[in-house]
């Protein structure tokens, strides 16, 4: 069977999307660790705290830099909502993690995390009518599977 070039190319080279998430799951592993070392010397909304001001200073100088400094008043004024609840939910993600992480072992408070994968799955579904696939499906059952043997383990 000979298979068309545009789909050859779909399976021999990864999506840009699925290479930046990869990148970020590499970073993330080194993340965790620095978050470990973190939430044991003090206090943890402390940390958390100078971590997301790290990190905002971190994005001013991205923004200048690429001078992308004209977007930003018009993207807050488009969808203020959505960037204030944002930020309220990366808030809790990020202190409750850093709880968590404080009270397990990096490696079981980091791999339990990716369950947040299984929603992303369902609110992909569920609110912007994504396909379900049995890829999906696959991987979600590794990640519950995973969770379990962290859980046993």
């Amino acid at each position: 069977m000979i298979v068309p070039r545009s789909k050859l190319s779909m399976l021999t080279t990864p999506p840009a999307g699925a290479f930046a998430a990869l990148l970020a799951a590499f970073f993330y592993s080194f993340g965790a660790v620095a978050d470990k070392m973190g939430v044991m010397t003090g206090h943890i909304i402390i940390y958390t705290f100078h971590l997301s001001a790290a990190m905002l200073i971190f994005h001013f100088i991205r923004i200048i830099g690429q001078n992308h400094t004209s977007k930003i008043v018009p993207e807050i004024r488009h969808s203020p909502l959505i960037i204030i609840s944002g930020g309220i939910i990366m808030l809790l993600s990020f202190i409750t993690f850093r709880l968590g992480l404080a009270e397990a072992l990096a490696a079981y408070a980091s791999a339990l995390r990716q369950v947040s994968t299984l929603f992303g799955i369902i609110i992909g579904i569920f609110i912007f009518k994504e396909k379900i696939s049995r890829e999906r499906i696959i991987s979600s059952l590794i990640i519950l599977g995973g969770a379990a043997l962290i859980k046993l383990g």
